[in-house]
């Protein structure tokens, strides 16, 4: 049964199924039609004895053998006169008044019914009526032989309705099949199955399908992006470094050279190494392990180390960075390391964006159940079209400026989006191209 396919078992169960009904409403039919035979039998032996007694009484004359029935005469001693006896049947089986006999002889059934009458001469007479039951079997034979040739005819309707049913039904399975067949031998995510709208389990199996199908494909170019991001980003610190240190080995001659050429390897040392701690988060974040700590903290005092962390960047491109709370408590309860590394993130968004000579403004403060980050630039701005973009890794808005240019690898946002869901929070972002930016983040307070 495990060879055979789903399409074949259904069929043949069907098919099983439609045998046992067939069965057992022939069965029924058979039952049904000798009950009802019978009791019409019965009834016309009752009305053919009651009509001859009748037309006794009356003096006319009648047949002895009417509509199937024989009749017989009795005297009142209950010798048998004269009649139509069927054959095997005993004259002497006695009579009883009013009441339907039936007996047995020689493996034939015979009913009975007798009445006793006077005739137009005060004689008492008895009428016997008798009917053998060879008719009623003669036609139970005819109802069960129709019944075996009927059987097999509709069993094997019933099996080929069936297999259509089913092949029918199941047209959209092997879709699916086939579907996800031509993607395994191809590799081709951007197949859909394609089925129509409906309502039934192997329509919404399809839609589910395609949705997954949609995902795997938007979470394979991602990853396809993302290497080529990654080895993009690693490329270049790295030639720079074999630059540098192939150039120090042939063509140093000075200590000052030396030091310049290891300033720059440290450069990209240094950027490397924030690459690959990011890429670790990512990976340990999407594998479960990062697990919030959270901590009574005062985010004041918190947010001046974070101002303070960043002072030398902010000093180098003459960025004001000013700091407004309006809390009426300074401690709360958050992970206090990845608050930080939120904040952070956002906050060198803006220096490394800003304009020279501008200022990025950051306001605390309470609204509903959230404790607000608000931090505000007047950098270069980021369109409409790119807003929801900002937060996909190693996207960076402005193209131009290269990461080795701002130090800027584009995973800044992505680490913050994460964050803030994982604290259960959420982010608002306003900005105008050429204008700047303000970003607001927003952690639930917890008690």
């Amino acid at each position: 049964m495990k060879l055979l396919t789903i399409r074949t078992r259904i069929t043949l169960w069907y098919t099983l199924f439609m045998i046992g009904l067939v069965t057992a409403i022939l069965g029924i039919i058979v039952e049904f039609t000798d009950m009802s035979i019978l009791n019409n039998q019965k009834h016309e032996l009752i009305k053919v004895v009651e009509d001859a007694a009748e037309d006794i009484e009356d003096g006319d004359d009648f047949d002895f053998y009417d509509d199937g029935v024989y009749l017989l005469k009795y005297n009142i001693q209950l010798e048998y006169i004269e009649g139509s006896i069927p054959d095997k049947f005993p004259i002497s089986f006695p009579l009883e008044l009013g009441r339907v006999q039936s007996m047995k002889k020689d493996g034939e059934i015979f009913y009975i019914y007798d009445k006793k009458i006077k005739d137009k001469y005060d004689n008492i007479f008895w009428i016997r009526g008798v009917i053998p039951n060879i008719q009623m079997m003669q036609l139970s034979k005819i109802i069960i032989g129709a019944a075996f040739v009927l059987l097999p005819v509709l069993v094997i309707l019933s099996s080929l309705i069936g297999y259509f049913i089913t092949k029918k039904a199941f047209l959209p399975v092997k879709k699916i099949q086939e579907t996800a067949q031509k993607i395994s031998e191809g590799n081709n995510l951007y197949m859909r199955i394609g089925l129509s709208d409906g309502k039934d389990e192997i329509s919404m199996l399809g839609k589910t399908v395609d949705n997954m199908l949609e995902k795997l494909e938007q979470s394979f170019e991602k990853e396809k992006q993302f290497t080529s991001d990654v080895s993009h980003e690693l490329r270049t610190p790295i030639a720079v470094i074999m630059a540098e240190s192939e150039y120090v080995l042939q063509h140093g001659t000075s200590f000052e050279e030396a030091i310049e050429s290891m300033e720059s390897i440290n450069y990209q040392v240094n950027k490397m190494s924030v690459l690959i701690n990011q890429l670790l988060f990512f990976s340990r974040a999407e594998q479960g392990k990062i697990q919030l700590n959270y901590e009574k903290t005062d985010i004041l005092q918190l947010m001046e180390e974070i101002i303070k962390d960043i002072k030398f960047t902010a000093e180098s491109k003459k960025i004001a960075v000013n700091m407004i709370s309006k809390l009426t408590v300074h401690e709360y309860y958050v992970d206090k390391m990845l608050f930080s590394r939120a904040v952070q993130n956002v906050l060198q968004n803006a220096i490394i964006h800003g304009k020279e000579n501008g200022c990025v403004t950051i306001e605390i403060y309470e609204k509903n159940s959230y404790i607000a980050i608000k931090i505000k630039d007047n950098g270069i701005g980021i369109s409409k079209e790119n807003l929801n973009k900002i937060w996909d890794r190693f996207y960076q808005v402005d193209q131009s400026r290269t990461s080795q240019e701002n130090g800027s690898m584009g995973l800044g946002l992505s680490m913050v989006k994460w964050i803030i869901e994982k604290h259960k929070g959420y982010t608002e972002v306003e900005s105008t191209l050429g204008a700047g930016s303000t970003f607001t983040l927003f952690f639930p307070i917890k008690i």
